[in-house]
């Protein structure tokens, strides 16, 4: 029961919320600092959590504040983390960086493209689209007729959303002179514009272990946004194009797998 408790009270603790404004740090509900008692940020760090009675060390920002107490913020579960450091680099680092505008226009001059989309892909895609149909017409026999078992439309709606979830991070990336274009394996709507000038550098990282490793190319921008691509399903000569794309754009790349 205690560790049930204990497992509790982790999951809620992890949940707190992080919020900035002009003035104040806000986290959680209760506790407030102003900017005139911060030190020093540091924005990329490694935060100290506590699982059971184990210490382990998760990406995240550390403030330091003048008392020498510190603050440490976790990035994990936190989308839109990057905006936090945004704000806290222009308020301390004093550099004033800015989002580009977003790129409308769909008809850039790709220059660097890479290898075509292996069958695979399309026979995924070929099951997604048939997944998807059946799902409404047996969604449309349960509301009419209920003629058959309910049991194909909870089969083929579960078949489309694991596919969907599975895929939604597969992609692949093409550029041009000044931009970087992330486009996904199974839709080709979805796509990623990142104007060249606002990447810091790129990075290839492995995450978790076993049958949960995830094999990731981030790409880290200038106002700390992070892009990631899922790798795990695109062959080496794909990977080799991404890479060559990087060092022909000056763009810096590092390996840590």
């Amino acid at each position: 029961m205690a560790f049930v408790l204990y497992g509790i009270y982790m999951i809620v603790k992890s949940l707190i919320f992080y919020r900035v404004d002009s003035k104040n740090i806000k986290i959680g509900i209760f506790k407030t600092y102003t900017y005139n008692e911060v030190k020093s940020i540091e924005l990329h760090s490694s935060v100290p959590s506590k699982f059971m009675f184990f210490t382990i060390y998760e990406k995240g920002l550390t403030i330091h504040l003048k008392n020498n107490k510190k603050i440490y913020l976790k990035e994990a579960y936190y989308t839109n983390f990057w905006k936090l450091r945004l704000h806290l680099d222009n308020t301390f680092g004093n550099k004033q960086i800015k989002i580009s505008k977003p790129v409308t226009n769909s008809t850039i001059a790709i220059t660097n493209k890479t290898t075509s989309i292996p069958f695979y892909i399309t026979l995924v895609k070929i099951i997604i689209l048939i997944a998807l149909t059946s799902s409404i017409i047996l969604l449309l026999d349960l509301f009419i007729t209920n003629y058959l078992d309910p049991g194909y439309f909870i089969f083929s709606t579960g078949t489309f959303l694991f596919l969907l979830l599975f895929t939604t991070q597969m992609g692949y990336i093409e550029s041009s002179k000044n931009y970087i274009i992330i486009k996904n394996l199974i839709n080709p709507f979805v796509k990623k514009i990142i104007p060249t000038n606002d990447i810091t550098h790129t990075t290839k990282e492995t995450v978790g272990g076993g049958r949960n490793k995830r094999t990731f190319i981030t790409i880290h921008t200038v106002y700390h946004k992070k892009f990631k691509v899922t790798i795990d399903f695109i062959s080496q000569k794909r990977e080799k194009n991404i890479v060559k794309q990087f060092k022909k754009l000056a763009i810096p790349y590092k390996d840590y797998t």
